[in-house]
């Protein structure tokens, strides 16, 4: 995503500073205005500056189209705004004032060079709000799609820590059991950075036998429990080194 350090400077300040103080002809002085154009709109849509978006927008129609080098399309910024402004309703009103519905539907569903599509991207900024937005606007979305790597949106949740995120996927049927290429599901993506605050949320549950007095579950739940996290204490390389 558009940064300061990717963007055009112009004199002592970059677009980025200039899009935060809502200076809008800056473009004016670039050698190349149509890219610098670009960068600033992505810049505006990722800041959460809606009205600055919408001028660009409304000099060049095109800019709806833009996408960065990793593929990404408008959308991708256009969340990480949602994350700055802390205000999904305005966002989502921006977006559909100034988007058709079915482009908005193609955009949702189109994948950058890592396969992720914005559903992935919003789970792991912890955006659930926007999570319901697309359900609710691409009802035939799939939240277990998994990326090129085998993340699911739920892999990249847990990753972050993001624990509202997790418990709206796990309530829209996220499986908790999706293996990535690497041989990770989404509990191990918590221990790995230490998340370990919501690992309880992902480890698979056990069924007990109806039979079984209560008191001798809780003490089996429990020798499962400290043997789950002896388990994931050990890194895949040192798994994979005692099969050796």
């Amino acid at each position: 995503m558009a940064t300061e350090s990717n963007l055009p400077r112009s004199g002592s300040l970059t677009g980025e500073q200039w899009i935060q103080k809502d200076n809008l002809d800056w473009t004016t002085v670039q050698n190349n205005p149509n890219t610098s154009s670009h960068e600033l709109f992505l810049d505006a849509l990722y800041h959460g500056k809606w009205s600055d978006a919408a001028e660009y927008l409304r000099c060049d129609k095109s800019l709806i189209q833009v996408c960065d080098e990793k593929k990404q399309n408008i959308l991708f910024y256009w969340a990480n705004g949602v994350k700055q402004s802390q205000n999904a309703e305005d966002a989502t009103k921006w977006l559909e004032e100034h988007m058709p519905p079915e482009l908005i539907k193609k955009m949702i569903n189109k994948v950058d060079e890592k396969g992720e599509t914005l559903f992935h991207a919003v789970a792991a900024i912890g955006q659930y709000q926007v999570m319901q937005w697309i359900v609710d606007t691409f009802p035939e979305l799939d939240v277990n799609q998994t990326n090129h790597c085998g993340c699911t949106a739920l892999h990249k949740a847990a990753r972050n820590g993001q624990l509202e995120a997790i418990l709206w996927l796990l309530e829209h049927r996220a499986n908790i059991s999706i293996i990535t290429v690497d041989g990770n599901r989404p509990e191990h993506e918590t221990l790995k950075h230490k998340h370990i605050e919501v690992i309880s949320y992902l480890q698979p549950p056990i069924y007990w036998p109806d039979h079984l007095d209560l008191d001798i579950q809780i003490s089996l739940q429990a020798k499962y429990d400290r043997a789950q996290d002896i388990r994931l204490s050990f890194s895949k390389a040192q798994q994979f080194a005692k099969k050796r």
